[in-house]
């Protein structure tokens, strides 16, 4: 069983792939178990009320799939100091490696993979690729993981996870056990 953390961008495109969603939660909990953290949710809710897919609120749509994927409380992982000392230690990492956004741009990024990296989860998977995966961001991650001896969590782009979910759970991910 592999323990996944989605970020806020995959909900996203979730909610607009109904079909894909419902065949990502026939894995959940068998083969995956979802994670989120307060910072996703709070993402989420900020999306505008206004904001509407097929006549309904995306925000609530999105809050529901969040909340039918990240099932137990004990998988909402917690934003704590360390966290937040973890995080920007990876910015100042992401600065040395040429990373060219800003802290605001980044911080939350960086929070989402220090829980995921403290809570040892074993993949997160994004459609964000010019921040929360672009080179200097993963360099970053790598450099301090291994000063602090955690496991990098595998880092899975949102289409491809989404075009090959089943050789991810079967195959793929039997590497990373």
């Amino acid at each position: 069983m592999k323990r996944v953390l989605l970020d806020t961008s995959v909900y996203g495109r979730l909610v607009e792939d109904g079909e894909f969603s419902l065949t990502l939660y026939k894995y959940i909990p068998q083969d995956i178990v979802v994670y989120g953290n307060e910072i996703i949710r709070k993402e989420l809710r900020a999306i505008s009320k206004e904001a509407r897919i097929s006549g309904e609120s995306k925000r609530k749509l999105l809050l529901r799939l969040y909340d039918s994927f990240v099932r137990k409380e004990k998988h909402v992982l917690k934003i704590t100091k360390f966290v937040e000392i973890l995080a920007n230690e990876y910015f100042n990492e992401y600065k040395e490696a040429k990373g060219a956004l800003s802290y605001k741009a980044m911080i939350n990024d960086l929070k989402i993979i220090a829980s995921a990296s403290i809570h040892n989860l074993d993949i997160v998977i994004s459609g964000d690729i010019k921040s929360m995966f672009s080179h200097s961001a993963l360099k970053a991650y790598s450099k301090v993981n291994k000063k602090y001896q955690f496991r990098t969590p595998y880092f899975i782009e949102y289409s491809v996870f989404r075009n090959d979910i089943r050789g991810i759970i079967y195959d793929d991910w039997k590497q990373y056990q």
